[in-house]
C-alpha cells in the first residue's frame, strides 16, 4: 500500500491512492494532501481519510439530528445530551 523510506531528516511517502506526500516534519510522519493535518501514524491517517477529509459524516442522532464522523462521538453525545432516552 504504502512505502515509507527515511533519509536523514527526509520522509518520502508513496501510495498508489496518492493519499500521501512527502514531508520533513518527522514528529507526524504522514500527511493528508487534501487539507493541513497531518499523524504520527498510517493508521491515523487512513482513518481521517475514511471518516474526515471530504467525507460526510456518517453518524446522525436520531434525537436532535446532529451529525458525527465517529461513532463514539455520537455515542458520547448521547450519553451528555440526551441521558433520558438511553434504557
Amino acid at each position: 500500500d504504502s512505502i515509507v523510506r527515511s533519509a536523514a531528516n527526509l520522509i518520502v511517502t508513496n501510495s498508489s491512492a496518492g493519499n500521501f506526500t512527502e514531508i520533513i516534519d518527522q514528529e507526524k510522519l504522514f500527511a493528508c494532501i487534501m487539507c493541513d493535518r497531518s499523524y504520527k501514524n498510517k493508521s491515523s491517517l487512513k482513518t481521517h481519510l475514511r471518516f474526515e477529509c471530504g467525507q460526510e459524516k456518517q453518524f446522525k442522532c436520531n434525537v436532535c439530528q446532529r451529525e458525527f464522523n465517529y461513532k463514539h462521538s455520537l455515542r458520547r453525545h448521547v450519553f451528555n445530551i440526551h441521558k433520558e432516552f438511553l434504557d
